[in-house]
């Protein structure tokens, strides 16, 4: 028997039983009543969180080229790092802005010994620095908005290399910020937490047959289903507490629902639905990115040294609009457009790059369980020295097994044509198909919310 043959009679008793073991669920009792999705609007709520990230590793290494040479090689790394992280969040029908921030430091040492007794250390750090701001409020209550955006990335990489023959030290600082300010019209909720809401009510109405969660119930589940990521943000145990939230902000008694009937309520944030949006909005913003880069290279052994600093910056207007529709409960279309140039405006390359980006997507929640979401996209880049277009399709299939593990395919295809008219070469076309399928098991070790 093969080994492929008797891993299939192994797991075939585990899908065959599986979906047994799983709850019974229910769909939407009024798929086409999407009202619920157009009356939603966002409270006003949001969280924070710092913490610490520490990690220390090391490795060792052993190699002896033949059991009758006595030489052998020696490799010894230890690598660690730290990085404190802040986010900050909020958002309501008004206004939404997230700020995070995160420095971190990297270290790298490594000690060779090689076959040929050569000795070789080497010492590695990065300094990085990360952080970014956005900022999104309407005026007067009305569809307009202005946006404005901040971020910065600084870099220092440090190497030092030591050999018998050899001692090099490499300095790179690089720092890079973009800052971008524009306005926008329309409105593009997230629905997902009143969807969240309307299927707690379907299996609540389940295993309480003639009861049902009230409209004010509707509204403050929803309201709290929007805050669940906070929870998970900024709590070990998020459901304990996400849950003994939600009873308390509603009139129908969920505590009152035995274990296996309250498990069966709760399983709701388990269930696959999508990126749900309703409404539509366009902007237009301009940005201008600055990028330094320093390079330093001492050579101890020669007593050389060379470096180089060089900058630019870069212009960045951008137009974009995006259109999510529910036809349904169960159903939504959306449709998205960009548009970017990139502008050298100090530097000596000069350079300038078009990017337009559409897509059309179809997502379709064929039960609590079955999920596939399909896109169309082309993109187009333009430089002065090449085009290239890029066609793209692609569908997925999920079928999510209650609590943990699904069932996931996904099918792909694109094509890409890329012109040169590099003046030193003659004119040239490059096209690339590629076709693309997998399927497979997940597990989730954990899952969160939208």
């Amino acid at each position: 028997m093969t080994i492929k043959r008797y891993t299939v009679i192994l797991l075939l008793p585990f899908f065959m039983f599986q979906p047994l073991l799983a709850q019974e669920s229910v769909g939407h009792s009024e798929p086409d009543n999407i009202q619920p999705l157009l009356d939603y609007r966002l409270p006003a709520w949001g969280y924070s969180n710092f913490y610490w990230d520490f990690s220390l590793d090391g490795n060792f290494f052993n190699t002896t080229q033949d059991d009758d040479i006595e030489d052998n090689s020696h490799d010894h790394q230890a690598s660690g790092s730290i990085s404190p992280v802040y986010n900050r969040f909020m958002e309501s029908e008004s206004r939404d802005y997230r700020i995070f921030i995160s420095p971190g430091l990297t270290f790298n040492n490594r000690d060779r010994e090689t076959l040929t007794n050569t000795e070789q250390s080497s010492h590695n750090s990065e300094l990085n620095l990360i952080g970014s701001g956005n900022n999104k409020f309407y005026l007067d209550q009305s569809d307009l908005f202005l946006i404005g955006s901040l971020t910065g990335n600084f870099t220092q990489h440090r190497s030092h290399t030591e050999s018998q023959t050899s001692d090099n030290l490499n300095l790179n600082r690089s720092f890079r910020t973009t800052f971008s300010a524009g306005v926008g019209y329309g409105r593009l909720r997230n629905v997902n937490p009143m969807l969240r809401s309307l299927r707690m009510n379907e299996r609540y109405q389940a295993v309480n047959p003639g009861q049902t969660l009230s409209h004010s119930d509707l509204m403050m589940a929803s309201e709290q289903f929007t805050k669940s990521n906070g929870y998970q943000q900024i709590y070990d145990r998020p459901q304990k507490y996400f849950w003994e939230d939600m009873d308390n902000m509603i009139d129908a008694d969920l505590s009152a629902l035995n274990p296996y009937d309250l498990l069966y309520v709760t399983e709701t944030t388990s269930e696959t639905i999508g990126s749900r949006r309703e409404g539509w909005e366009v902007r237009a913003d301009v940005g201008l990115r600055f990028r330094a880069n320093y390079f330093r290279n001492e050579n101890r052994v020669a007593g050389s040294e060379s470096s180089d600093l060089s900058s630019n910056t870069f212009l960045i207007p951008s137009v974009s609009g995006i259109w999510s529709k529910n036809i349904s409960l169960n159903t939504q279309f959306s449709l998205s457009a960009s548009y970017q140039y990139f502008r050298e405006i100090t530097g000596d390359n000069n350079l300038s790059n078009h990017f337009i980006t559409t897509s059309g997507s179809w997502l379709y929640n064929i039960s609590d369980r079955l999920f596939v979401n399909s896109t169309l996209t082309y993109s187009r880049t333009d430089t002065e020295l090449s085009e290239n277009n890029l066609f793209a399709g692609s569908t997925g299939l999920n079928y999510f097994i209650e609590n943990r593990l699904s069932l996931f395919s996904d099918l792909s295809y694109s094509r890409s044509l890329r012109n040169e008219n590099n003046e030193a070469t003659d004119a040239f076309t490059t096209t690339q198909q590629r076709f693309i399928f997998n399927a497979g098991i997940r597990y989730y070790m954990s899952r969160g919310l939208f």
